[in-house]
């Protein structure tokens, strides 16, 4: 796989950096999923909102 469709279950978050790159607050939106490029990594901020223990993974399966 050349990239990751990664969740976060149970809350909305913005993803920030891009690729060391800053995305603007104007074109951040709230997302549960975010696209990561193999080997690369990916900053987000959200607020948890609901006590407990969240999945975070890949939404992809390998073909």
């Amino acid at each position: 796989m050349d990239h990751h469709l990664i969740r976060l279950h149970g809350v909305e978050f913005c993803g920030t950096p891009r690729h060391g790159v800053s995305v603007p607050a104007e074109q951040q939106r709230k997302r549960v999923t975010v696209p990561v490029v193999a080997g690369a990594t990916r900053d987000i901020e959200f607020v948890p909102a609901y006590p407990g223990d969240w999945a975070f993974h890949c939404h992809m399966t390998p073909t």
